[in-house]
């Protein structure tokens, strides 16, 4: 968040009055809904058919969904902490991959080479 710290606050609350103004808000895509700790890993990504998972929480259970570029659904499962993935009978291309748990849900997308 950027402000004007040379406008005065009442008590640190912001107001639109004139006496404080926010500029600006910027949101960092890799803190979206609460994700501070660990990364999910999907690698090697492009890749040729076998992708592995690696989640922060091994002991978390996962749901992973891969769509093609249609939105059709090519892989359905849950999972639980780090994985490997079998695509090798899906055709070479650009998917997307879902990954959701309690509260935090992560598209990335997956090339198949």
């Amino acid at each position: 968040m950027e402000y004007d710290q040379y406008i005065s606050a009442i008590n640190g609350i912001f107001t639109d009055n004139g006496l404080s103004a926010i500029n600006e808000i910027l949101f960092d895509p890799t803190n979206i809904s609460g994700i501070t700790e660990g990364k999910i890993n999907i690698f090697p990504n492009p890749g040729t058919g076998i992708f592995e998972i690696n989640v922060p929480d091994i002991s978390n259970l996962y749901h992973v969904n891969i769509y093609g570029m249609t939105g059709n659904t090519v892989f359905d499962a849950d999972v639980e902490g780090n994985t490997k993935i079998n695509l090798n009978d899906l055709p070479k291309g650009i998917y997307i991959i879902k990954i959701e748990t309690g509260g935090f849900i992560r598209y990335e997308k997956l090339i198949l080479e």
